[in-house]
């Protein structure tokens, strides 16, 4: 209060943690360092992403810094905000006032979530499969989406029974073929 200054924080990295399971709660600080408490994760939110004084709100040129601060978080939350749901997120480096940067991606797999995870990726799947049903020939990108439809059917996901008969319909139309073999070799 004496310095008249805000600081505003991202939730950040508590909402994209991919091990968020493990924890009952989470208590968000805003000092470091971070650390686990039995079931309880104590999480420092690192720097503020906006901090200003009383005097600086009103500086147009503020203003237009931080609108470009907050839509690009918003961005990134946006897009995060799916990859939530298949453990998956993209490390994000900020300093504040400045305009976050994303780089690489966290997930984290167990077999148990092969299922769920195909199911919530079905979707984009289809739509990424509809722009191989719309070439006029069979690319090499085509046929790696039509055993991948194919896999997809295999293991129960049944919409992509239609994608591969269709691919598979017009490589045949074109005078394709294609034979397939698979050598696993268990010995080092």
């Amino acid at each position: 209060m004496k310095s008249q200054e805000v600081a505003l924080y991202t939730t950040h990295n508590v909402a994209c943690r991919i091990d968020a399971q493990h924890y009952r709660s989470v208590i968000m600080r805003l000092d470091p360092p971070s650390r686990i408490e039995g079931d309880v994760l104590h999480e420092y939110l690192g720097e503020p992403i906006l901090r200003w004084r009383h005097h600086e709100a009103a500086s147009e040129e503020f203003q237009k810094q931080v609108y470009s601060v907050l839509a690009a978080w918003v961005a990134i939350e946006q897009l995060h905000h799916p990859l939530r749901s298949i453990k998956t997120t993209q490390m994000v480096h900020w300093q504040t006032n400045e305009v976050p940067n994303a780089s690489g991606t966290m997930l984290t797999g167990h077999p148990d979530d092969l299922r769920r995870d195909i199911e919530t990726a079905a979707p984009y799947l289809m739509k990424v499969g509809s722009h191989f049903l719309m070439q006029e020939a069979p690319t090499p990108e085509a046929v790696a989406f039509l055993l991948l439809a194919k896999w997809l059917e295999d293991n129960g996901v049944e919409h992509f029974k239609y994608v591969a008969q269709m691919l598979a319909s017009r490589l045949a139309s074109q005078g394709q073929s294609l034979s397939l073999s698979c050598r696993i070799d268990n010995d080092p």
